[in-house]
């Protein structure tokens, strides 16, 4: 079975905020205690807490922009506006075709599903990372394949 989509640029928006907002919301909360334990041992104790809160803000801007340009980026060379992009449920594994190529992921290296609104979340068991893959690209009917 093959699924083919041509993405608009609302799709693709909604894709990259939610990536974006799971990119922000998994690293905030040890980003602000490794900035508050890192700014009291630099202050001596001595810190006030504006200066923590300017100090917080500007860290997280410093972190934040360049994420989110990169992922918008990667999401506009992978995906682009109007260009059909496909997807098969082969057998043995999930074929993913975009603007830059090929990719071929075997069914039973994808483990921890997570599914959400705008795209399907699976962890590749040999390289320990996550995939994220528009929902549009990933029909209920596949999820069958996942454990």
């Amino acid at each position: 079975m093959q699924v083919v989509w041509t993405p608009t640029r609302a799709e693709l928006g909604a894709f990259g905020r939610a990536l974006i907002g799971r990119t922000l919301a998994q690293s905030l909360g040890p980003m602000l205690i490794g900035l508050g334990i890192g700014l009291l041992f630099f202050t001596g104790g001595r810190l006030t807490a504006p200066a923590a809160a300017l100090a917080a803000v500007a860290v997280l801007v410093a972190w934040a922009v360049p994420s989110i340009v990169r992922t918008r980026r990667l999401l506009a060379r992978l995906y682009p506006v109007g260009q059909p992009v496909s997807a098969e449920a082969l057998e043995t594994s999930y074929r993913l075709t975009v603007a830059s190529g090929v990719t071929e992921l075997v069914w039973s290296r994808l483990t921890k599903p997570r599914v959400h609104r705008s795209y399907v979340s699976v962890r590749d068991s040999l390289t320990r990372r996550r995939v994220h893959i528009p929902r549009q690209l990933f029909p209920d009917a596949w999820l069958e394949h996942l454990r």
